[in-house]
């Protein structure tokens, strides 16, 4: 904008916004509003923005307001910050190489609408296991993560682990403990598949490396979230609601570990589901064949 306003009179106004790459709405448009209200107090917000911006070009409002404040010393509300930027012509878009995804996500997104295989099918029991983290609040406001599998048509839980992070170590460790349960049933995991979302740990090549090539087991992803993985959601909210007193007296993840595992204990093998006619998922699976 500068440029513009030094050499406008050597070379036109049309020839400058062209070689500099400013558009012309946009320079008139600052032109207009340094004339209607000009402001010695904008004009050092905009002094301190310019400064910012040549060095983090890739700044939005929400960084440019915190480096305004704890290197500028100067503090802004968003609507006089968005209303300088949009003013002096600083929310121009800027030349930031856009995100591109690579390796599986990239490839998730060519097969967009086709990745769920388990939405809107019939299972046998044991065949699709819907999983996911969530987040436990325990004891003073301290927090946990619980990862499990639910089997989508016996409402069997397996693999149930508890920790204090949320990554691929905990959904490794959760996938193991599902295939230990498999195989007490005398089953292998080969052909099962496994549906989750699309979480950064569920896209990883650990994970998918182990489930897929490892385990030969077969990956579903949500194509809408929650909405579309229903099964241990349902399960979540159960949970929660019903271990909130036990979970709010809980004073170590042990202590959480414990409670989950009596829970999911009796969610197995005394719960009774009306959708399995009125039979514990254990008691379901025996009279299907399957061992204890």
């Amino acid at each position: 904008m500068d440029l513009v306003d030094q050499y406008r009179d050597k070379h036109g106004v049309n020839t400058c916004v062209e070689l500099f790459g400013v558009p012309r709405s946009s320079y008139f448009n600052r032109k207009a509003a340094e004339q209607r209200s000009p402001s010695s107090a904008d004009d050092v917000v905009h002094d301190a923005l310019r400064k910012i911006i040549a060095v983090h070009p890739a700044y939005g409002w929400r960084r440019l307001q915190a480096e305004l404040f704890e290197v500028h010393g100067i503090q802004v509300n968003h609507k006089r910050l968005k209303r300088i930027l949009s003013e002096k012509a600083l929310a121009l878009p800027r030349n930031v190489a856009k995100r591109r995804h690579t390796g599986f996500v990239g490839l998730l997104g060519r097969y967009e609408g086709s990745a769920d295989l388990v939405r809107g099918r019939e299972f046998l029991p044991l065949e699709a296991f819907s999983t996911d983290f969530t987040e436990l609040v325990y004891g003073n406001g301290r927090k946990a993560w619980l990862m499990a599998f639910v089997d989508v048509h016996s409402k069997l839980v397996a693999g149930w682990v508890v920790d204090s992070a949320r990554n691929r170590e905990l959904a490794l460790r959760s996938l193991d403990g599902l295939v230990k349960s498999l195989k007490q049933l005398g089953i292998t995991p080969v052909g099962r598949t496994v549906h989750h979302d699309k979480d950064s740990v569920y896209t990883s090549y650990a994970w998918l490396g182990k489930l897929l090539l490892d385990l030969g087991m077969l990956v579903s992803f949500s194509e809408n979230g929650a909405r579309h993985n229903p099964w241990i959601e349902s399960l979540w909210s159960r949970t929660k609601h019903e271990c909130a007193s036990r979970l709010a007296e809980a004073e170590s993840l042990d202590n959480v570990f414990a409670v989950v595992d009596q829970h999911f204990n009796y969610h197995n093998h005394e719960r009774r589901h009306s959708a399995l006619g009125n039979m514990t998922p254990m008691g379901y699976l025996q009279r299907e064949g399957f061992p204890s």
